[in-house]
């Protein structure tokens, strides 16, 4: 028979996952449909989706160039009627997209990530055609140094978007996500399923098995 302390670390073994800092992303987050503005600057009103992370991500925000947003499904005619803003913790709020993209359109079928990091600005040239999916910088450079060396556990992120002129709308729901490259080691405890279960069980049978051949 195995003793106590032997089965207890063959249970600790199976029943803890450790989990290291990285590229984690959270979401999607669903954005509602968004009113047609008025022109002039003056916005049809705002709408926003909120993102939480899980309380065990008990992981910080990495100096440097280390949140990403991802829109997915967006189809707006006009993207540079469009405003875009993160709020994180702390209440503060940064803008991602400040009218870019000019008379572009949002295909939605392409997924478009801000990084303060990024090398390309939104095409302000594409004379109605589609704005490509890729990689492009914040309006705001400072994005991510907003929130360097905060811990996410438990944290919620709001995306705004409000548009500010008029007669191009997204009259369809869209998606965005948020991923941040983070520091920390996070142990999960939580049970462990059945063929875990299953795998101690056996690895019990083993240990007794040895012992009693030794004896």
């Amino acid at each position: 028979m195995l003793k106590p302390r032997t089965t207890a670390v063959l249970f600790a073994l199976f029943a803890v996952s450790t989990v290291y800092g990285g590229l984690l992303t959270y979401g999607p987050g669903t954005v509602p449909a968004i009113p047609d503005g008025f022109g002039g600057g003056v916005d049809g009103g705002v709408v926003t989706s909120d993102i939480l992370v899980p309380v065990d991500q008990n992981f910080t925000i990495n100096p440097g160039n280390a949140i990403t947003l991802s829109l997915t499904g967006w189809s707006h005619t006009y993207m540079s009627d469009l405003i875009l803003t993160l709020t994180g913790p702390g209440g503060i709020t940064m803008t991602f997209d400040n009218r870019g993209g000019s008379n572009c359109i949002m295909l939605p079928g392409n997924t478009y990530n801000f990084n303060s990091g990024n090398s390309f600005t939104l095409d302000g040239s594409c004379g109605g055609n589609f704005e490509p999916g890729g990689d492009y910088m914040t309006d705001d450079p400072g994005l991510s140094a907003a929130w360097a060396g905060v811990n996410i556990a438990g944290s919620t992120w709001t995306l705004s978007a409000k548009d500010v002129g008029a007669g191009d709308t997204q009259v369809d729901p869209a998606a965005w996500s948020i991923t941040f490259d983070t520091a920390g080691i996070n142990a999960d405890t939580s049970t462990p399923e059945p063929s875990t279960f299953g795998l101690l069980a056996g690895a019990l049978s083993l240990g007794a098995y040895l012992r009693r051949r030794r004896a």
